[in-house]
């Protein structure tokens, strides 16, 4: 096998001719061997900015002056078209997840080691950062190590660039596409440090922020297309990764009854990444359920939807694992033949377990020969972990629907019980046999996340919602309300000190902030968006079909018009929000 070794790179700084010799490195087998160069070259010293009878008055500063730290990342790529495809993008908003090496540097010192890299094509990405972390330019060069001696990176704004072309006005002005580091976190040695920590659920953050706040958009967007303008369509489902926010829906095309998956990515700033759509397989039958679970945990995300009845095999689930940025990375579909029918509740049916890298809660009702049941199971990634373990919920009384959510120190069960004529909720420490049970109104749907040693639920009321906030003691904090006329779906995210109830009605989505999340919730000021988010329109929303998720001070809501679309209608929207007092 032959491998890419690099040597130690020493202390390096801009030469003239506006060169960076980053450093180099070793391309062979055993038996023999090659140098490999790699050289940055800043794109802007010698642009002129302005003129005066022919001559250059004053040039553009470049971007080795503005820069205080270089992020160099290694990327595997397949280097569509001899480019550097998705990566590109993601360089732009600062996201090096995913890459197989990474390093933030001063901008007058040198990298360390990248190690040892298999002879494959790679895309070679820098990042230049100024004093708050903001990516001000860029670089990215896709080489195959098996055939070069040389990688040389062009740093420039690439990002304000039209694909028609690039006038030196827009390559040499600093990027706009990322804010840096979002408060309360600051910028350290060219990484975003104090920024928020996951509680566990993927919608947790502890910014610090307290009291409820305004929230603005920062960029919103249309899902992406449907298979077809009368597709079945499920989800959404949005979930917080370190590097932003991904959501996941399922269509089918009723003509050709293939049905799939779609992961979208989008960073904080708002840009979105280029979809991830998963072939299952084709079903005359049409998935009954709109809901879909989704989690990210410490070694990638999980998509998890319905599998109908499609061969006689019984019904099952599908899973598809998926990485920070929101590509898939493999998926599974298990049929069971026992199970006449399995779905989905709305949201959070899918839980990372806390001290694992990649195992996560699943729960699911399960109609078979023996009657109705909500079930957990354990997945490791898109499978089951050690075979189809599963445990029955609620000590097996039939279920309209169950949701979970979990930390370290809490889990939350929510689960609709028709005998009890409630929605019962479950808490307790993860593991415990005996978790406290709370009581919420009857209910079709529901809404549940937790952080630190708290989990919050929610279910639809007469008018607006009604709340039940509790600890991992089972010690209840409150039961209340909020909002106000008719709501048809929902879901609840925290953030830091804050709560955010949101409602979705006809062409309608209302954010409830609320303060006290570590003591007692405060209602603040609704926000409403009537008609539109953004410059995104909810034309033809019917308000059931939404999820939310947030992190780093930002709030992320995803919805899909309906469960079956019509020529001319969008398959949904997405919107990036901030949260400030």
């Amino acid at each position: 096998m032959r491998t890419y070794t690099s040597k130690g790179v020493r202390a390096f700084g801009w030469t003239s001719g506006a060169v960076l010799l980053l450093g180099s490195g070793l391309v062979g087998s055993a038996c023999s061997s090659r140098d490999l160069e790699l050289v940055l070259h800043d794109q802007c010293t010698t642009q002129c900015k302005t003129q005066e009878n022919g001559s250059c008055v004053e040039n553009y500063e470049g971007f080795r002056a503005l820069g205080e730290y270089t992020e160099f990342a290694v990327f595997e790529s397949d280097c569509p078209g001899s480019t550097c495809g998705d990566v590109e993008a993601k360089l732009a908003v600062g996201d090096t997840e995913g890459a197989v090496f990474r390093s933030i540097v001063a901008g007058d010192s040198g990298l360390p080691e990248v190690g040892t890299l298999t002879a494959r094509k790679y895309a070679f990405g820098v990042i230049v950062k100024d004093g708050s972390c903001k990516p001000v330019a860029t670089g990215c060069t896709c080489a195959n190590l098996e055939d070069i001696k040389k990688v040389e990176i062009n740093v420039a704004a690439w990002a304000n660039c039209p694909q028609s072309g690039c006038s030196p006005s827009q390559a040499c002005t600093p990027l706009q596409a990322s804010t840096g580091c979002i408060a309360p976190s600051t910028c350290v040695a060219g990484r975003c440090e104090g920024e928020p920590g996951d509680g566990g659920t993927g919608d947790s953050s502890t910014d610090g922020g307290g009291g409820a706040c305004d929230l603005s958009v920062v960029a919103s967007g249309e899902l992406p297309a449907a298979a077809a303008e009368d597709a079945n369509v499920s989800g959404p489902a949005v979930v917080a990764t370190p590097s932003g926010f991904v959501i996941g829906f399922r269509e089918q095309n009723p003509s050709t009854t293939a049905i799939q998956l779609v992961l979208q990515g989008v960073s904080d700033a708002g840009a979105p990444a280029s979809p991830s759509k998963v072939a299952l397989s084709a079903c005359a039958e049409t998935p009954t359920d709109l809901g879909l679970g989704i989690a990210f945990g410490d070694g990638g995300g999980v998509l998890a939807a319905s599998l109908p009845d499609c061969t006689g095999g019984g019904a099952g689930a599908a899973f598809v694992s998926f990485d920070a940025s929101g590509a898939a990375t493999g998926n599974n579909s298990f049929p069971n033949p026992a199970f006449n029918e399995l779905t989905l509740a709305r949201n959070h049916t899918v839980t990372p377990i806390a001290g694992t890298a990649n195992d996560f809660e699943f729960v699911y009702r399960v109609l078979s020969g023996n009657g109705v049941v909500v079930q957990s199971a354990t997945l490791e990634g898109a499978g089951f972990k050690s075979g189809l373990n599963t445990t029955n919920l609620f000590m097996a009384a039939p279920a309209g629907f169950a949701e979970v959510t979990q930390t370290a120190s809490v889990r939350g069960l929510l689960g609709q019980i028709p005998d009890r004529s409630a929605v019962v909720l479950q808490v307790g420490a993860p593991g415990s046999a005996t978790p406290t049970e709370l009581e919420l109104p009857y209910a079709e749907w529901g809404a549940v996340t937790s952080w630190d040693e708290r989990v919050v639920a929610m279910v639809p009321g007469a008018t607006g919602i009604q709340y039940q906030l509790a600890d991992a003691s089972g010690a209840d904090l409150g039961l209340g309300s909020a909002g106000s006329g008719s709501v048809r779906g929902g879901d609840v995210a925290q953030l830091g000190d804050r709560v955010v109830f949101l409602t979705g009605a006809s062409e309608k989505l209302t954010f409830l902030p609320h303060s006290g999340a570590n003591t007692t919730l405060s209602a603040g000021t609704p926000v409403v968006f009537d008609g539109s988010v953004g410059d995104t329109a909810l034309t033809g929303f019917e308000g059931d079909m939404v999820s939310m998720a947030a992190a780093r001070g930002l709030v992320a809501v995803a919805w899909v018009t309906r469960s079956k679309l019509s020529a001319g209608e969008p398959t949904g929207g997405w919107a990036v929000l901030s949260c400030s007092d």
